[in-house]
This record gives structure tokens, C-alpha cells and sequence, in this order.
């Protein structure tokens, strides 16, 4: 069932999320187990359920019509998740990293043997992106060159 995230009495209203209640046909007599349920304890304190159902088209239709994946140019895509990529590794330069013992990049790459497992752990990010089956999917086509010249191991790259 369904947890109940959040019940207000003043507003009357219950809200109810996680993987278990969005998205999936199987899982709406899961969460109408969940309704019933809280209307039999709490009684006339609730009324009906307002629930919505909505298809991927209607949706895009209520929002003005965005474009489904395959009306989108390729290079939108890959754009945009290149930028999503950029975001992310930014923000890992900073953060512990397992590969580096549990330090952020930055930090490894101001020693020697740092600097040495920086290199390790971009030629292992550089693989695994290139690693696509499709050569032109925007994670095989990501550009790591900003890293490594953050990083000052540039010189390194091979």
C-alpha cells in the first residue's frame, strides 16, 4: 500500500507518493485498498478521493503540446544531456569519491598519488562512456577535456 505522506485535517486533504502508487496500472487497486481504507477510519471526516489519470499525449496536450522524443532533433537531446552531464560532474568535483578513496577529485588531485588516481578514475568515466553501443548517443559523445583540465592533470591524458 501506499504511504501516506502527508495528512491535513485542516486542509483535508491526504497525499499519498512513492514508486508504489505513480505511473503504474497495477499498483491503482493498491492505492484504492489505501482510500478505502482511510475512509473507513476516519469516516465522514473525508470526502471522495479526487484522483486524475493521465496519459503521456494528454499530458504533453495540457501543456501545450511539447514534443514527444521522436519529434525532437537528436542534437536537442544530446544537448541537453550533455548539460545534465556537465552539471553533475561539476558538482562530483567536489564530492567523496569511492575510486579516490573517498575524497573529492579535487582534493586527490593535489598530490602525486592523487593525481595518479584522478587519472585512473577519468580514463574509467572516459570508458564507460564511450562504452555505447550506439556511437552517436549523447553519453558516448560527452566531452570529459573540461575535467581533466580542472583537475591540472591535462598533461596526463593519454
Amino acid at each position: 500500500m501506499p504511504a501516506v505522506t502527508r495528512l491535513s485535517a485542516a486542509a483535508r486533504t491526504c497525499w499519498f507518493s512513492g514508486p508504489r502508487s505513480r505511473k503504474r496500472p497495477s499498483r491503482w487497486k493498491a492505492t484504492a485498498r489505501g482510500i478505502t481504507l482511510l475512509q473507513a477510519t476516519l469516516g465522514k471526516l473525508v470526502g471522495p478521493p479526487l484522483t486524475e489519470v493521465q496519459t503521456l499525449d494528454q499530458l504533453r496536450a495540457e501543456q501545450g503540446g511539447m514534443p514527444s522524443g521522436s519529434e525532437a532533433p537528436p542534437e536537442e537531446g544530446t544537448e541537453l544531456v550533455h548539460a545534465m552531464l556537465d552539471q553533475q560532474y561539476r558538482a562530483t568535483l567536489d564530492e567523496p569519491v569511492g575510486m579516490l578513496g573517498d575524497i573529492s577529485p579535487r582534493a586527490a588531485s593535489r598530490t602525486a598519488a592523487g593525481r595518479e588516481r584522478v587519472v585512473a578514475w577519468l580514463k574509467h568515466l572516459e570508458n564507460r562512456s564511450a562504452s555505447q553501443r550506439d556511437p552517436a548517443d549523447p553519453m558516448a559523445t560527452y566531452d570529459f577535456a573540461w575535467m581533466w583540465r580542472e583537475l591540472g592533470v591535462a598533461n596526463m591524458r593519454q
